[in-house]
């Protein structure tokens, strides 16, 4: 069976799936019986996981019965490969880099939306070896179109890079091979990706802000830290004023910011 909403399943409803299972909410899957993902040295149940991101997208969580685990087409392990998750059978123990003579692997898949985060990045590469050069070709091309993804759909991400004049709205910062294009109001299709839907924040940042670890209050437009981040690196960032286009017809949406910022206080009273 087909998995619904599947083209507007974004890797970080999975991402949140993946804390909801760390936290040990109820669902009603099962343990894997054949394949796992493999997320930073933990695994988890990919129908589980499937399942609860598309409660993150929609609002209702999608039943064990609605739709199919294992290789398919339509199955929930193709769907977690496609953005960017790691998916090995139950017995397979991703082999541990030790020597010059270490098992070579056939494929490293990094996932999309943690592009930024470099130890995120080892712990996968660690989790499933050193790669095979044989793999490099296929995997740049993977990446590249991660990166793409990540970054935002591409006129929408050069809508924001010349409103916000080529700078991250918290940070400043100019490097515009880290600059993203960030939703207020989740990506659903072609009508999210307007300007007034989004800001432009720099990788890292963006990362957190879709997490709910970061918030913009609508009503000061400054900066709020979710409780994993209060004594963290990132405080610097605590209470500045977000940086709005000159053109106050492309600045972020009053209603947009409003309904992120109901977002971010539910997650931070978890």
């Amino acid at each position: 069976m087909a998995i619904p909403h599947r083209e507007a399943l974004d890797p970080k409803h999975v991402l949140k799936a993946l804390e909801d299972l760390d936290r040990g909410v109820d669902h009603p899957f099962g343990k894997p019986t054949r394949y796992e993902l493999v997320y930073r040295r933990r695994r988890y149940a990919p129908k589980a996981v499937v399942g609860l991101a598309i409660k993150h997208l929609t609002g209702e969580l999608l039943g064990p019965e609605r739709f199919s685990g294992g290789e398919g087409a339509s199955s929930a392990n193709r769907v977690l490969r496609d953005l960017g998750f790691t998916i090995v059978p139950k017995e397979d123990q991703p082999a541990a880099p030790s020597s010059r003579n270490s098992p070579s692997i056939s494929a490293v898949r990094l996932d999309g939306a943690a592009t930024s985060d470099l130890k995120g990045t080892l712990d996968r590469l660690e989790d499933e070896g050193y790669f095979s050069p044989s793999s490099i070709k296929d995997n740049r091309e993977k990446t590249f179109r991660e990166i793409v993804a990540r970054r935002g759909q591409g006129r929408f991400r050069e809508s924001l890079l010349k409103a916000y004049e080529g700078r991250c709205s918290v940070s400043g910062c100019d490097a515009e091979s880290a600059l993203e294009a960030a939703h207020l109001i989740p990506y659903l299709g072609e009508r999210t990706n307007h300007v007034q839907n989004g800001i432009l924040l720099r990788a890292d940042i963006h990362t957190l802000f879709d997490l709910d670890l970061i918030g913009i209050d609508p009503r000061t437009l400054k900066l709020c830290l979710g409780p994993p981040l209060t004594d963290s690196s990132y405080s610097e960032f605590e209470g500045c004023e977000l940086a709005l286009p000159l053109d106050s017809r492309l600045a972020p949406s009053p209603e947009a910011l409003k309904e992120r910022w109901k977002l971010f206080k539910a997650s931070s009273k978890k």
